[in-house]
Order: structure tokens, then C-alpha cells, then sequence
């Protein structure tokens, strides 16, 4: 059954679900034809066709909703990050463009999302871009990790229009509808899909890992495949180096923390002037390169990634000369770096009271 869901879902996407209207329909049409009859089993009978009937309500209602744009998120404007809107518009066309939200957050990574408006059959895009990340690349970096980005969209394959990824939204739609730990229909399919879960989970890490290797090749394309290739060991350096010297002893601090400890932005600001240093800069690329396959990770390795590219060695790249936070209006960043510190050590000190 677990296999059969998946292959409709890898085919179908949130549509699959229409795959129930023909078995409940069989259901509905026999359990009618007992009311003249047989009005005793009529009855009893109701008390598991009723909650199948909602709940194929509940996934037709979920095909059209799950992952719909419930509200306006507040982005950044082209006044504030003039640059920045430049290049996406410059990489995904204006059509797109228009229909796109950039919000900036405190990750040092960028994602893409679709988010489904007109019932479903309309699209709007929510791009992610982290502070860290620009505070760590350049332009030209910045340039092709939104080609990159773009890429997801071109290829159809972002959580949200990922077939796969639609279904399982769907169904998380449907468990909002009817918990499992509250009502009767919400544990039947609950049971009935125990085991899909970690299915679904395996063969998305699978099919989010293809997708990014895709997304590389596509940032690669029109003939920029080095600055591909360098901006992609250049983020995943600074990466292993923000995790060695901010996150890491940022997680410990707060593991004994009476009070909130310094902020994770205001560090980054602090540590991303090291990685000026060339020598110190490669080294963590080595680092990055050589970091093992993880299984359960929804990104491939550095190393894979690399190599579907065509580089089969680490190469030298060079420090940042001028941040992307450049892109950023002027004195925009520094008012967005403390918006996000400040929200940061709010939410911690809440956390501590507890």
C-alpha cells in the first residue's frame, strides 16, 4: 500500500487523491442499497462510512488548500534591498518577479517556496535570503546561489510543487482537520498510514537531493559553471566555519544560560571579517569537501554536489572583497541585523523563564 501511495504521489501530487473518489463512491452506492433492505446494518455501518466520507471531504478540501497563501508576508522592499532585487529580477525575469516576496531572516543558507493562491491553481513566491549568507558571499556568489534558487522553480521541484512533497501537505492538511489523538477518523487513518511516514520522509530526502544537484546544474548553465562551482564551495566553506565558531559555541552558551548571550547576528558580523584571511578561508573549504555523506540530510554533500558539476578536486577560492550585504540599502542591513538580534534574544529570554 506504502509503495502504491508513493508511486500515485510521485505521479500525481496532490491530485492522487482523486484516486479515492471511485472506491468511496463503491462504498457510498453499497451502503445506500442497504437502507431499503437491511436498514439495521444501514445504521451500524454508518459509524465507519460517515468517517470515511469525511475524510475524503477532508483530502478533496486539502488538494485545493494545503500550502495555500493564508497571508501577506511582509517582505523586503526594492528601496531597502535594491540590489538584491535587481539580481533575482535579473535571474528569474520580471513575470516572476512580481508575484515574489523576499523576506530576510537570520539562516545563514537562501530558499525558495511556492505558495498557492486562485484555489490552488495560482502561484506566489517566497524567497528566503539569510543575513549570514549575505554577510559570508559577494555579488557574483549571491548571483548564482539565486540562479540556483531559480533552478528550483524552473525544475518544478520546490517543497510546495514537488509532487511528493503536495501530498504530504495534503495529509498534514487532513490531520489538522481530524487529530489523531481527538477523533475516531483521525486515528483510523492515522493507523491506516503508520507506516507511509517513514517512506514518505525517505523518499523525499531522495527526491530533495536530486533536486538540488539539478538546481546546481541549472546555476551552472550559459556557460557559468566555475562561478557555480565557487560560489558553492565558498558557501559551503563559510558554513562550516560559522557552525566551528558561532553556532556551535552559541548552542553550548545556551545550554547552562541564565540570561540571553550575545546575539547570533551581531557574532556573524564579528566572524565573517576572519574569513578574509585566504589561507584560513581554504582551509575550511577542505573541510567542507572531505565532510561525510549524511543519509538524512535533504542536501547531498559538498563533495557530490561538486563533482556533479564536473570538479572531482577542492580548488582555491578567494575571500570576499565586498559583502553582498552591499545589495542592501545602505544603513538597511545594520537596522535589519538588530531587528533580528533583538527578536532572537527576546525569544530566548521567554524560553529561560520557563
Amino acid at each position: 500500500m506504502a509503495k502504491t501511495i508513493l508511486a500515485a504521489g510521485r505521479r500525481f501530487g496532490r491530485f492522487a487523491v482523486l484516486l479515492l473518489l471511485p472506491p468511496v463512491a463503491i462504498i457510498m452506492t453499497v451502503w445506500f442499497s442497504l437502507m431499503e433492505e437491511h436498514l439495521g446494518w444501514f445504521l451500524a455501518s454508518a459509524f465507519v462510512v460517515l468517517p470515511i466520507v469525511m475524510i475524503t471531504i477532508a483530502f478533496l478540501v486539502g488538494m485545493l488548500f494545503a500550502g495555500f497563501w493564508r497571508k501577506k508576508i511582509r517582505g523586503v522592499s526594492r528601496s531597502e534591498a535594491p540590489g538584491l532585487w535587481s539580481a533575482w529580477e535579473s535571474v528569474a525575469g520580471s513575470a516572476v518577479a512580481r508575484k515574489t516576496t523576499i523576506v530576510l531572516d537570520d539562516r545563514p543558507n537562501a530558499s525558495v517556496a511556492v505558495e498557492r493562491t486562485l484555489l490552488g491553481f495560482g502561484q506566489h513566491y517566497i524567497l528566503d535570503v539569510g543575513i549570514p549568507l549575505l554577510a559570508v558571499t559577494d555579488k557574483q556568489a549571491m548571483f548564482a546561489i539565486l540562479k540556483h534558487e531559480n533552478g528550483h522553480l524552473l525544475n518544478k521541484d520546490v517543497n510546495g510543487s514537488l509532487r511528493l512533497a503536495e501530498l504530504d501537505r495534503t495529509f498534514d492538511f487532513v490531520f489538522d482537520f481530524a487529530p489523531p489523538d481527538s477523533s475516531i477518523s483521525g486515528r483510523l487513518l492515522f493507523t491506516l498510514l503508520g507506516g507511509l511516514s517513514q517512506s514518505f520522509e525517505r523518499e523525499t530526502m531522495r527526491l530533495s537531493r536530486d533536486a538540488e544537484i539539478k538546481a546546481d546544474r541549472q546555476a551552472a548553465s550559459g556557460g557559468r559553471a566555475e562561478d557555480a562551482a565557487q560560489a558553492l564551495l565558498l558557501l559551503s566553506a563559510s558554513i562550516e566555519f560559522l557552525e566551528e565558531t558561532v553556532y556551535e559555541p552559541l548552542r553550548h552558551e545556551l545550554m547552562g544560560a541564565m540570561s540571553p548571550p550575545t546575539p547570533p547576528l551581531k557574532r556573524v558580523s564579528a566572524a565573517a571579517v576572519k574569513l578574509h584571511d585566504a589561507e584560513l578561508l581554504n582551509s575550511y573549504a577542505q573541510k567542507a569537501w572531505a565532510a561525510p555523506v549524511d543519509e538524512h540530510s535533504s542536501h547531498p554533500s559538498c563533495a557530490q554536489r561538486l563533482s556533479a558539476l564536473g570538479y572531482e578536486e577542492c580548488f582555491p577560492i578567494k575571500p570576499v572583497a565586498t559583502s553582498a550585504l552591499a545589495l542592501l540599502e545602505d544603513g538597511f542591513a545594520q537596522r535589519t541585523i538588530a531587528a533580528l538580534d533583538e527578536a532572537w534574544t527576546n525569544r530566548v529570554a521567554d524560553q529561560l523563564q520557563w
